[in-house]
């Protein structure tokens, strides 16, 4: 088989903090070395940035990362292609987030920018979400920071009005779960920003096609990397819109959805 160019989603698809799996499992590991011994290359594609990617998934050894949901792209630990989020869009962010006291993220290369580390909001996400407390800042000066991505916690009532504010500067994605019984968290992706821009990119950088092209995703901010790769996969874990736009459905993270999907390709032996 001619050799593709393997994405994997992050949360919901290699791992699933929401169950407890923080790292690659060790039979998803040996899926991804068999790709690599077939001559496959294997990516991220995530919506977290760097320094927010768990440990027991940084280290293992991939050919690059679509970070930033693609706003952050790496290949061979070399940058390839970054977009920014302007100044506008975050003092946007920030206004609204003192007004209303949601919690924001915004996402660099290797520091997350919050506006206090200390409130229980923060500290509960933190904790779900595996983020490391070495990697937060909430001193610095929005004019100073370059950031990539951002998310925000808002409490329910407060989601259409975040909405109303933030969506003339962003694809606002709600992820699966909520934070506490009362608050919802979102991506703030740039407009015309995406995970497929980011693997086009990149693509693009290395000299390969969309034709070698295969990604597994499960969530909001995963449809429009599902619908421009050559084949798209979903988790069976995974939204309902992935799955419409997704050309096969695998299992569930935790019932070996990755492998399956592979073998089923036959991507990897049997």
């Amino acid at each position: 088989m001619k050799e593709k160019m393997v994405f994997f989603d992050v949360d919901g698809t290699l791992i699933d903090c929401n169950i407890g799996i923080f790292r690659i499992p060790d039979e998803v590991r040996q899926t991804l070395d068999q790709l690599k011994q077939n001559n496959h290359d294997v990516f991220l594609a995530t919506g977290r940035c760097p320094c927010f990617i768990t440990p027991g998934v940084k280290d293992y050894d991939f050919s690059g990362l679509v970070t930033c949901n693609g706003a952050y792209v790496t290949y061979q630990n070399k940058e390839v292609y970054k977009s920014v989020l302007p100044l506008e869009a975050l003092k946007a962010i920030d206004t609204l987030a003192r007004e209303f006291d949601m919690t924001y993220y915004l996402e660099g290369n290797d520091f997350i920018y919050v506006l206090d580390q200390t409130h229980p909001v923060h500290r509960k996400f933190r904790d779900d979400w595996g983020m490391r407390d070495e990697v937060v800042k909430d001193k610095f000066v929005l004019e100073d920071i370059e950031v990539y991505l951002a998310m925000i916690v808002v409490k329910i009532e407060q989601a259409e009005r975040m909405k109303e504010v933030l969506s003339p500067y962003f694809d606002v994605q709600q992820h699966h779960t909520r934070i506490g019984y009362g608050e919802l968290s979102f991506d703030l992706t740039l407009k015309g920003q995406s995970k497929a821009i980011g693997i086009q990119k990149l693509v693009e950088a290395i000299g390969r096609h969309q034709e070698d092209t295969v990604a597994l995703g499960d969530g909001s901010n995963d449809l429009e990397m599902l619908d421009y790769v050559n084949v798209g996969i979903a988790m069976g874990n995974g939204c309902q819109a992935a799955k419409d736009v997704s050309d096969y459905i695998t299992d569930r993270v935790e019932n070996q959805g990755v492998t399956k999907a592979m073998k089923h390709f036959g991507l990897i032996g049997e």
